[in-house]
């Protein structure tokens, strides 16, 4: 879709670069609307991650609000990290055996079962949320 985009450079667009254009919007031109309001408030109140959670969560301000205060796992460097952050907390490995376990996968299937959700704010800043 980016690339029949008619605005040059669009296929180099990113959800964290729609995040952080999206973050410096100034909040206080929007109308006073009943509809637009909560999200605007949500917005100023969270940052840019406000924003990343409204676009996950198709900006269902309640589902975005009990992902942000209630189901915030932390900030890693990808999934990925905090899957083995996960599985090193849970599991007493044995150090021969920590190599060949696939944290990308362990990430990716957990993502694809919903057991988490990661945003993605810049490169290496992912912040992960309790999926259920």
């Amino acid at each position: 879709m980016l690339t029949a985009s008619p605005i040059p450079g669009a296929q180099g667009s990113t959800r964290s670069t729609i995040t952080k254009a999206l973050a410096r919007y100034p909040w206080a031109n929007i109308p006073a609307s009943p509809r637009f309001r909560p999200s605007a408030c949500f917005i100023e109140t969270h940052g840019p991650l406000g924003v990343a959670v409204l676009v996950e969560t198709d900006e269902d301000l309640d589902r975005a609000t009990c992902l942000s205060e209630e189901q915030y796992l932390g900030c890693y460097r990808s999934a990925a990290d905090y899957a083995q952050e996960l599985t090193e907390d849970c599991i007493d490995m044995p150090a021969m055996i920590a190599p060949y376990i696939d944290y990308d996968a362990l990430a990716r299937d957990m993502l694809l079962n919903g057991e988490i959700i990661a945003v993605e704010l810049n490169l290496e800043e992912v912040r992960i949320f309790r999926g259920y």
